[in-house]
């Protein structure tokens, strides 16, 4: 293999200035650029990396290309697998988040052989937790959770509280999907200790609000409202809509408030926000995650006593996605709920079945 030099830039403003020279470049020059020896700087390819996690949230194409541009200044640096580690990872998630989960898996199994040879235990621990998304999205509940754990305690060795913190309120949504509101509270309120400003003075407002409004899940699932409503209007006025939220985190929340409303029984308002985070994820083309605010809508119907209503979700969803394996268990699953409200069967345990079907692609096999 070719060595290369290293270029060691000076200062900051240096490279500064490289980077906006790549990237001011057309698209298509910009990966000839950064095998250029004056852009072979680890100080540009970190640069890069952190531009690349500033957007994983709100555009995966750009997460996608900022990391891959990194990953072309050091490919040849052995002693520089730490970038290498990162860029895969980075890439993996941005895929998953594009749909494309068999790109994804190609990117996390490059990131898995670099950071075996790593013992940089953040490292590891960035790449545990973007894989445990993929998992969680492949309806692989219990694999997602242990990657977290194994995150968890990678992170607190190394006192690492915000990426900590923000594992531990991934595990508190998964604890509210098995529907064990206590152990999801005893996560949250973990979760919070570890974004609070004074662990973790950098923390995204987004995911701060996240956080508190899963803990205001959990207190309206136990029974304790006004903590509830304490709670959400303590998120409300955290400062989110100073900072105007990408679209990805603003439905991310927009769909929290509306499962709270649907929890604390404001079934007009849970209809109202449930609806338009629906339209929303349709445009996305996100149709699992269609299939599950379809199913949160479906229970808001049914409290207002609009059952039949039911069929029109159902209908939505068959046209406005291909025929597959996800759009009929979604279809079933939505069917079998509206079968369990004319029934009067106990509707808490519908809807866990219903949600299980549509997030485990094997809990179809209990229906044959």
């Amino acid at each position: 293999m070719t060595s290369h030099a290293v270029v060691e830039l000076e200062n900051g403003v240096e490279v500064r200035q490289l980077m906006n020279e790549l990237l001011g470049a057309a698209p298509r020059r910009r990966p000839e650029l950064a095998r250029e020896e004056r852009f072979r700087s680890l100080a540009l390819a970190e640069l890069l990396i952190g531009e690349s996690e500033r957007f994983e949230e709100s555009s995966p194409a750009k997460v996608e290309e900022l990391a891959e541009l990194a990953r072309m200044m050091v490919e040849e640096l052995a002693e520089e697998p730490r970038i290498l580690a990162r860029s895969y990872s980075l890439q993996g998630n941005a895929r998953r988040m594009a749909g494309d989960r068999q790109g994804a898996e190609a990117c996390f199994r490059k990131a898995a052989a670099v950071v075996s040879g790593t013992e940089d235990a953040i490292e590891r621990g960035f790449y545990l937790q973007r894989l445990a998304g993929l998992r969680e999205e492949q309806g692989r509940l219990e694999e997602a959770a242990a990657l977290l754990w194994h995150a968890v305690g990678l992170f607190r060795g190394r006192r690492a509280a915000q990426a900590e913190g923000a594992c531990l309120c991934r595990l508190g949504f998964l604890a509210l999907r098995e529907n064990d509101a206590e152990r999801a509270s005893r996560l949250f309120g973990q979760a919070r200790v570890l974004l609070s400003p004074e662990l973790s003075p950098d923390c995204p407002r987004v995911l701060a609000a996240r956080c508190s409004l899963g803990m205001a899940l959990c207190l309206a699932a136990l029974g304790r409202e006004g903590a509830a409503l304490r709670l959400r209007e303590e998120s409300r006025k955290s400062g989110v809509d100073d900072v105007v939220p990408d679209p990805r985190s603003l439905l991310e929340l927009d769909w929290l408030e509306g499962r709270l409303a649907l929890a604390l029984e404001e079934h007009q308002e849970a209809a109202g926000r449930l609806s338009s985070v629906r339209r929303r994820l349709f445009i996305q083309r996100r149709l699992l995650d269609a299939a599950l605010c379809s199913l949160d809508l479906a229970r808001a119907f049914v409290a207002m006593d609009q059952e039949p209503r039911i069929r029109d979700l159902i209908d939505d969803l068959r046209r406005a996605f291909p025929v597959s394996l996800d759009q009929s268990r979604a279809d079933l699953a939505l069917s079998d709920y509206a079968e369990a409200a004319r029934e009067g069967r106990d509707l808490e345990t519908a809807a866990l079945e219903s949600m299980d079907l549509i997030r485990r692609p094997l809990a179809i096999l209990k229906k044959l």
